[in-house]
């Protein structure tokens, strides 16, 4: 009985963070950076800092010193591995993850809005540029969802009302 209930909240806990508009950023950022950065993953496309990195790297004392902390843990979190897939997978989900954000902050309601907003997002020229350094891609990525939630969370909290 008590798993019953259990499951009954987690379906509508569920079905109030997926929302029409959530679902739509989701799709069409899946589709269109997927079929984006299709050359990249498929043919191993990386820049020249990335070929030292090789398929395990763990970022260091260098990204330490260039103040580049977040590249540590995220590399601890996925075990070093440097892999173009599943990094352009992760990235998409993560930019997916801050256009919900991205369009809940600027209040945007229209469905057509909301698919070229979630097509801009993960087909720019700057992700793709991004994607070519496998080894921190994911990493720069998150820093970007952090930095969408950092200003989502600010006014939420109405703490900038008069600016």
């Amino acid at each position: 009985m008590n798993e019953d209930v259990i499951v009954v909240k987690v379906k509508e806990k569920l079905k109030t963070i997926l929302t029409f508009e959530n679902k739509l950023i989701l799709i069409v950022s899946f589709i269109m950076g997927l079929i984006t950065h299709f050359y990249f993953y498929t043919n191993e496309c990386i820049s020249p800092d990335a070929l030292e990195a090789g398929f395990i790297n763990m970022a260091g004392d260098w990204e330490m010193q260039l103040g580049r902390w977040g590249i540590q843990v995220i590399d601890f979190l996925k075990g070093g591995l440097v892999n173009s897939f599943l990094t352009t997978v992760f990235s998409i989900l993560v930019l997916s993850i801050a256009t919900i954000f991205l369009v809940k902050l600027l209040k945007i309601k229209n469905p057509i809005i909301i698919t070229l907003l979630s097509a801009l997002i993960v087909t720019t020229p700057q992700v793709a540029e991004t994607l070519m350094f496998v080894y921190c891609a994911d990493s720069y990525h998150f820093a970007m969802l952090l930095s969408v939630l950092a200003v989502y969370f600010i006014y939420k909290e109405n703490k900038f009302k008069n600016y």
